[in-house]
């Protein structure tokens, strides 16, 4: 019994443990149920995903076709906005074009606005269609650079225009179009703004497939880029081709080898041929011979190397006539920096080359110029000194560029003359005049000057131009000529006083003469008287040929006609003969007469012509006796080397200072009247000096007024030993 109940319980208990297991198994079976119909969602639910984004591919791809079909910007606007509208499940949709001009962006056209709402819209005095939002209040709003992703607009219509539509009429705005929320986003591609599009949403909807949605915008911005990139290429041609049909220079292009594809009209012209002509390497055939084959040559290295080029060369006309031209060209590349070709430019440079000829000749003209050239600024202040200027003043241009030309004053023009000098040029006129200016060295020289203005297109003075000529030789000259004048002035008015003069002391001893001459034929007269007479006729006979004779030798002297005998003279004997000579008519004057002869051992002796040394003497004396009355007369001589030295010294009236260099010309005497106390023709001295030079010396005077004079003069000489 007590077996059965066991069997019974164990029975039950394995009852209870099948039970639990089939509900276990129940569990998890439904378990894994409940797994596969989820795991089935879930892969519907991605298939519907996947479906879906092969659909949104599908229509991305589509929509890029449609976008690289469009012709015009206009045509992706429309396609964009009518798709868009039709997939964002927006309530309004507007679309913002950016103006390059006025740096703006304005609605170009919107999507969902009724007719009516526009009405009431207008009836209020909203047009939302006008308002232009600028493009710099717009990165404002945006607090960063013009966005490519879509963002929530803060203060609707009022945030949205920047402004532009007040917070009051915003929000009728709002209100009318019963707008909760604004999403915009920009036509934004490569950092270039095109635009925008702006979605308003109504309370309780919300934007469908915003990620389809930018990938569209991104698409259309891409499109718009490439439509504004297109039409910029042609508008960019266009102005390119409008200036080039005007420009004022010569335009060309070329393929990548350098072969020309275009010359514009001003090109033609200034090269005298037709643009056909141009093409290829026919332009060549314009170049001036001389120039051709070298300007080949640099634009052939320059196309190999791909670098810019820039040369000056001719060309001739088929009418013969050369043009000077600056050509200058540089590389044009792609957007791969590939050179696909050259643009350059010729410019006429005739005028210039025409100019800088002149220019240059001018300038060498002036370099080259014999006469002294200075420029100066308004200040006087030299900017420019040509080489003569520099050489007749002994300066560097350094030395004198920045300073005034005082600088070459000799200090003796008066301040008055500069005054009139200044007020000459400055009123735009020549001034003409003589210069007395020093040297870098202190040399003195002359200069005759014209300083003249330079003036500018609009009549102003710039500058002050002065051209000098060095005139010290002239001045030398027509010093020498007016000296020569005076002194031939001078001369005739010697010679009228030397005739005057002649007439008195040649009438003098004549009628002396002719008196006693009379006085013999009279019988009355005893011997005696008649020895008297004769006495003073031979004397002034003597007198009168004396005067002959003077007049004779210097005639001989001026035309060299006077011949000299050199010989051998001892001087102490011929000194002891003037003793014998002169001893009465000294003492006959009461006067004292000394001789000094040299010290020097052993004899000398000199190299003169005894007669004209006699002559010299007898001159000297005469007029020392004839020119002292109290004191003596003193003689001597003292060897220096091969010279000796003679003079005669008197105690006489003396000659003045102004005289004593005049003395030895013809025809002077420190008093030339005919009533003179001393008498004289005034040729005796001019005689002497010519005497003393022909024989090889020199003569000279030491005088003071009142206190006597020396004569001195020497004569080639030796001295030897006894």
């Amino acid at each position: 019994m007590k077996e059965k109940d066991k069997t019974r319980e164990q029975l039950l208990e394995e009852l209870k443990d099948l039970r639990q297991k089939h509900e276990i198994l129940n569990t998890t079976y439904q378990q894994d149920i409940d797994d596969r119909q989820r795991a089935e969602e879930v892969l519907r639910e991605k298939e519907k995903n996947l479906q879906e984004k092969v659909h949104d591919l599908s229509l991305l791809s589509e929509i890029t076709s449609t976008f690289l079909e469009l012709a015009s910007k206009d045509d992706i606007y429309n396609f964009l906005g009518e798709k868009i509208y039709q997939l964002s499940g927006s309530d309004y949709l507007m679309i913002s074009e950016y103006h390059e001009e006025s740096q703006s962006v304005a609605v170009r056209q919107s999507y969902g606005i009724t007719p009516y709402i526009e009405t009431i819209a207008h009836s209020i005095g909203i047009d939302y269609m006008q308002v232009q939002v600028p493009v710099s209040d717009l990165k404002k709003q945006m607090a960063i650079s013009l966005r490519r992703k879509l963002y929530r607009v803060e203060g609707g219509f009022y945030g949205l225009t920047a402004g532009k539509i007040n917070k009051i009429v915003s929000a009728s705005l709002e209100s009318l179009f019963g707008i909760h929320d604004i999403l915009s986003t920009g036509f934004v591609w490569e950092g270039n703004y095109y635009g925008g599009i702006t979605f308003f949403l109504k309370k309780g909807n919300q934007l469908n497939k915003p990620d389809l949605i930018q990938s569209i915008i991104d698409l259309a911005s891409l499109a718009l880029s490439r439509k504004y990139f297109d039409q910029s290429l042609i508008d960019s041609e266009q102005r390119y081709q409008t200036l080039a049909q005007v420009s004022p220079v010569g335009i060309f292009r070329t393929d990548a080898t350098g072969s020309t594809t275009y010359v514009n009209p001003e090109w033609s012209r200034i090269s005298g041929i037709s643009a056909a002509e141009a093409l290829g390497e026919g332009w060549l055939r314009a170049v001036y011979p001389a120039d051709r084959e070298k300007l080949a040559v640099n634009w052939k290295i320059s196309s190999q190397e791909k670098k810019g080029s820039s040369a000056e060369y001719r060309f001739i006309r088929p009418d013969g006539t050369i043009s000077w031209v600056l050509g200058q060209a540089v590389p044009e590349q792609n957007s791969l920096k590939e050179t696909i070709g050259y643009i350059g430019t010729i410019t006429d440079i005739t005028a210039r080359k025409k100019a800088e000829k002149e220019i240059l000749k001018l300038s060498r003209a002036v370099e080259q110029s014999p006469a002294s050239i200075l420029i100066t600024n308004l200040e006087g202040n030299l900017e420019y000194a040509n080489p003569k200027a520099l050489e007749v003043t002994g300066y560097q241009a350094e030395e004198v560029l920045g300073k005034n030309p005082n600088i070459f004053s000799a200090g003796e023009k008066p301040k008055s003359e500069y005054h009139l000098l200044w007020d000459t040029i400055l009123s735009g006129k020549e001034w003409r005049g003589e210069f007395h200016n020093k040297k870098k060295s202190g040399e003195l020289y002359w200069e005759q000057a014209s300083i003249s203005p330079i003036i500018n297109e609009k009549g102003e003075i710039t500058h002050f131009l002065a051209v000098k000529e060095d005139i010290t030789d002239r001045k030398k000259i027509e010093n020498e000529l007016k000296d020569a004048l005076e002194k031939a002035q001078e001369s005739d008015n010697l010679k009228s006083a030397f005739l005057a003069n002649m007439s008195h002391e040649v009438r003098t001893p004549l009628n002396s003469i002719i008196g006693f001459s009379e006085l013999l034929a009279d019988s009355k007269f005893e011997q005696e008287q008649k020895d008297e007479f004769i006495r003073h006729i031979i004397s002034n006979g003597n007198n009168l040929l004396a005067i002959i004779s003077d007049i004779m030798d210097i005639s001989k002297l001026e035309s060299g006609e006077i011949k000299i005998h050199i010989i051998e003279i001892p001087v102490e004997r011929f000194i002891s003969n003037l003793l014998d000579q002169f001893t009465f008519l000294i003492k006959e004057k009461s006067l004292d007469f000394k001789v000094f002869f040299s010290e020097n051992d052993g004899e000398t002796i000199i190299f003169a012509d005894a007669d004209r040394l006699n002559q010299i003497f007898n001159n000297l004396i005469n007029n020392a006796i004839k020119f002292t009355s109290a004191g003596g007369i003193e003689i001597g001589y003292q060897p220096k080397g091969n010279l000796v030295e003679f003079y005669v010294k008197d105690t006489g009236i003396g000659i003045p200072v102004e005289y004593q260099e005049k003395i030895f010309e013809r025809f002077r005497q420190v008093e030339s009247s005919t009533t003179r106390k001393f008498g004289g023709n005034g040729l005796g001295l001019a005689i002497t000096r010519n005497l003393v030079e022909l024989m090889g010396g020199k003569i000279w005077l030491e005088s003071e007024l009142g206190k006597g004079t020396v004569f001195r003069f020497t004569l080639p000489g030796k001295t030897g030993i006894n």
